[in-house]
C-alpha cells in the first residue's frame, strides 16, 4: 500500500502508526506544520516521506495524491473540500474524519464528479461519525422498519477534574458553541448547542452520565442512507468545567481566524489558540460509543442497541481512547480500500457499506482491540 495521510496531529499520529503497524511500507504525510512532520519522520524513518504544504493548495495536493493509493484526510474538517477536490483531480480514493454536519452536506454534492472521476470518498469514518453510521446500519439489518436512531458518546476520567481535549480545540469550539440538528418527525431542526440535556447508562467503569445535543455529521447522512427513519439525535456526554471553558473562550474570541493587531504584529485568534492549547486527553479518559435503533420487527416494536467499548488507552498506539477509537477507523478503511475491497463510487458514508464490507471492518477493529458489540435488550 501507498498511502497519502493529509495532517499529522493528534489524530493523523496515530493513523500513521496503524498504517505502518499494518503493512503499508510507503507514507507519505502532509501537513503545514514542520515540527510536526518532524514528529512523524523521526518516529517512522524508514517508511515515511513528509511534504510541508498548505492543504488549500489543491494543485500541489493531487499532485501528491497521484503517486499513492489512497489518501487519509486527518486535518481539520474545514479544509475537507479541498481535500475532496484534489482527490477528484488525482482519481485518488480517500477517507475523511467528518465534517461537522455543514461540511459534509457540502462535500456529499460532490457524488457525481467523485463517480465519473471513478473513486471512492469515504466521508466521516472515525469513531463518530464512523463506527456509529456503521453500528446504526447494522442494527437496521435486523428491523423491518425504522423510526429512530439515537447516537451517544460518553466519557469518564476517573481520578480527575481538568479540562481535557481530545482532539482539535478548534473543532469543541464549533461543537459547543454552534447550532445543534437533529431530526424530528422527518424534517432537520436546530437545536441550541449543548442543549436537551439527558442521562445515559453506559457500561461500567463510564456508568451514568449527563449526555447533550452538540452538531454531528451523522445528521447529514443517515437520514439519506437508511430508509424511513423519521428521527435521528446525536448526544455527547459534557462535564460543565469543560462547558465553561469552550464558552469563556468563543466568548473572548479565540475562535475568530480574523487576524487582530498585537503589539504590532498580525496573529490569529485561532491560531494563537491552537498553538497554546494542543488535544491533551489523560491516559486515564475512558470512552464509549452506544447506538440505539428504534423501529419495528414483525409487525410489533423492536429495539437494537450496539455498543463499543468502554475503549480506553492503547498502550500499542501509545494513544488516549477519543484518539485511538478516532484514528482505528480511518486507517482500517484506507486499507480496505487500498485493496479493493470497497467497490462503490461517489461520496459514500460508511453507513453505504455492504454487509460483507461491514464484516471485514468489524474484524479488523476487533484485532485492534475495538470490539462493537450487541447489548442485551434488558441491559
Amino acid at each position: 500500500m501507498k498511502g497519502l495521510l493529509v495532517g499529522a496531529g493528534n489524530i493523523g499520529s496515530v493513523i500513521a502508526r496503524d498504517l505502518l503497524l499494518s503493512g503499508c511500507r510507503s507514507l507519505t504525510v502532509a501537513d503545514v506544520d514542520r515540527r510536526k512532520l518532524q514528529s512523524i519522520e523521526s518516529e517512522h524513518p524508514k517508511y515515511v516521506q513528509t511534504h510541508e504544504l498548505d492543504v488549500t493548495d489543491e494543485n500541489a495536493l493531487a499532485r501528491l495524491m497521484r503517486d499513492v493509493d489512497v489518501t487519509i484526510n486527518a486535518a481539520s474538517y474545514r479544509f475537507n473540500l479541498h481535500v475532496l477536490k484534489a482527490a477528484i483531480s488525482a482519481k485518488c480514493d480517500m477517507v475523511d474524519l467528518g465534517g461537522l454536519y455543514h461540511m459534509t452536506i457540502q462535500e456529499l454534492q460532490y457524488d457525481k464528479e467523485a463517480k465519473e472521476a471513478g473513486i471512492s470518498a469515504i466521508l466521516g469514518m472515525g469513531d463518530d461519525p464512523g463506527t456509529s453510521n456503521i453500528m446504526a446500519r447494522m442494527a437496521s439489518w435486523e428491523l423491518d422498519m425504522v423510526s429512530e436512531i439515537r447516537i451517544r458518546w460518553g466519557s469518564a476520567n476517573p481520578g480527575s477534574e481538568d479540562v481535557a481535549f481530545g482532539f482539535s480545540v478548534a473543532t469543541c469550539l464549533d461543537e459547543a458553541t454552534m447550532k445543534a440538528v437533529k431530526l424530528s418527525n422527518g424534517r432537520i431542526v436546530e437545536i441550541p448547542p449543548i442543549s436537551e440535556k439527558e442521562e445515559v447508562v453506559f457500561p461500567d467503569p463510564v456508568g451514568r452520565q449527563q449526555t447533550f445535543a452538540i452538531l454531528h455529521s451523522e445528521l447529514a447522512t443517515l437520514p439519506k442512507f437508511i430508509k424511513g427513519v423519521r428521527n435521528v439525535s446525536y448526544k455527547d456526554s459534557w462535564d460543565q468545567a469543560t462547558i465553561d471553558v469552550v464558552r469563556f473562550l468563543k466568548a473572548s474570541g479565540f475562535g475568530s481566524d480574523e487576524a487582530i493587531t498585537v503589539g504590532g504584529s498580525k496573529v490569529s485568534p485561532k491560531k494563537v489558540l491552537l498553538t497554546l492549547l494542543s488535544p491533551n486527553e489523560p491516559p486515564t479518559s475512558i470512552g464509549c460509543l452506544k447506538v440505539i435503533v428504534s423501529g419495528r420487527r414483525t409487525g410489533r416494536r423492536a429495539e437494537v442497541t450496539y455498543c463499543l467499548g468502554p475503549i480506553r488507552y492503547s498502550k500499542v498506539y501509545r494513544a488516549p481512547a477519543t484518539a485511538y477509537s478516532t484514528a482505528i477507523p480511518a486507517s482500517i478503511a484506507a486499507q480496505m480500500l487500498s485493496k479493493g475491497l470497497i467497490e462503490q463510487t461517489g461520496t459514500l458514508p460508511p453507513e453505504s457499506f455492504t454487509r460483507g464490507q461491514v464484516w471485514r471492518f468489524l474484524r479488523e477493529m476487533k484485532t485492534r482491540g475495538l470490539e462493537v458489540r450487541k447489548v442485551p435488550a434488558n441491559d
